[in-house]
């Protein structure tokens, strides 16, 4: 193998630095990762599938996620006012029930109209 001007592989093959620690194999004898701390940083919040989002969006009523496990053993209060409460606690305005938009995210302001 050449000098490699970045990092390289216990086997000599050479990588980019931003591949070191990604969760990703690059090397055929995963020397890349070797030693690495996989996780989320203090600030971020870790979901089921492995994906780290800041910890502000967990219970915001999105599935930042992808998984929804950002959602999951959520205590959202009730909408007040003009609002309706959808099942997964979301608060949409009352204007928007029947409207032909999917606001609850599972149609169920759409549902009977």
């Amino acid at each position: 193998y050449p000098t490699c001007e970045q990092l390289s592989c216990a086997n000599g093959a050479c990588f980019n630095a931003s591949q070191r620690c990604d969760s990703k194999v690059d090397c055929r004898d995963s020397s890349d990762e070797a030693n690495c701390t996989h996780g989320c940083a203090t600030t971020q919040f870790q979901c089921a599938n492995g994906e780290c989002i800041p910890r502000a969006f967990i219970c915001d009523h999105d599935d930042d996620c992808g998984d929804r496990s950002d959602e999951i053993s959520c205590t959202y209060a009730t909408c007040r006012g003009n609002f309706f409460t959808c099942s997964s606690g979301r608060c949409i305005h009352q204007s928007w029930i029947c409207d032909g938009d999917d606001d609850c995210e599972d149609n169920e302001d759409e549902i009977g109209c």
